[in-house]
């Protein structure tokens, strides 16, 4: 089995004058895969790390968010970051990004571009779930067709707990979404408190990444591109698609992204 730890940078809201900022033009949905027989040592080296900056802290205390650690004047606010050095806090980032570089990860992430979108607020939620459980189905089954993935999300709230549900059930029940047959993710999700874990927290970083990369046109900008290795991608996919990152809708001028890079 693989578990999908599942998180979001930015909000839904479609209001004309916010999202004429880049820096709340677009919403993030992004996945880290992990393979279960994984999962205890990223959490024990994690956690363990963690302990070393803050012994005699609750690791809950100490949750990690990347828009904290990025920002001087959110960090200084911070009980316990505000303690750490530059270079203890490049070097925290870095042991959670480790884990994505060494291969053992995988990445996807949807990008909804709210300044062409059509629709509701709760159609952005909708859709940049459904085109991610497409991209999870289509993962597995060509590298990892004898297993079944678990989606899990970071518990916010019951009624966003609900709506998740709701909306994977529905998916699975007809057992496909717009464009594809879904047969390998199992039927609900799971919820889990992101204080307690380190799955959450390292997605978070990623979707805090990719929202900086996207926001500034800048896909050169140091995370992302540390990461971007770790975006699955078809064997079936020309050489430069990147099949784990999908921009919607088409007629952003971002859905050709990949034509950027450097």
């Amino acid at each position: 089995m693989y578990l999908f730890y599942v998180d979001e940078s930015g909000t839904e809201s479609l209001n004309e004058k916010y999202i004429s900022d880049n820096n709340n033009r677009f919403y993030i949905l992004t996945a880290t895969a992990i393979y279960e027989h994984q999962w205890k040592a990223l959490e024990r080296d994690l956690n363990d790390f963690k302990k070393e900056l803050f012994p005699g802290i609750s690791l809950d205390e100490v949750e990690v968010h990347m828009n904290v650690l990025k920002q001087p004047r959110s960090i200084s606010k911070h009980q316990y970051f505000s303690t750490l050095s530059d270079v203890q806090v490049k070097g925290l980032i870095d042991c959670y990004f480790s884990k994505i570089c060494d291969g053992k990860a995988t990445l996807f992430s949807i990008i909804i571009d709210k300044q062409y979108f059509n629709g509701l607020p709760k159609d952005v939620i909708n859709k940049s779930h459904e085109l991610l459980i497409e991209r999870i189905e289509n993962y597995l089954r060509e590298y990892h067709s004898k297993h079944n993935g678990l989606i899990i999300y970071d518990e916010k709230n019951k009624q966003n707990m609900q709506a998740l549900s709701l909306l994977q059930q529905n998916v699975i029940n007809k057992r496909r979404t717009s464009a594809i047959t879904i047969n390998h993710i199992i039927e609900l999700p799971f919820f889990v408190k992101s204080e307690f874990s380190n799955g959450i927290q390292l997605t978070d970083m990623c979707a805090y990444s990719i929202n900086k990369a996207f926001s500034r046109n800048d896909f050169n900008y140091e995370d992302f591109r540390r990461i971007l290795p770790s975006f699955y991608r078809s064997n079936q996919s020309q050489k430069k698609k990147y099949d784990g990152i999908k921009v919607f809708p088409s007629k952003s001028p971002f859905s050709k992204w990949e034509n950027w890079l450097i």
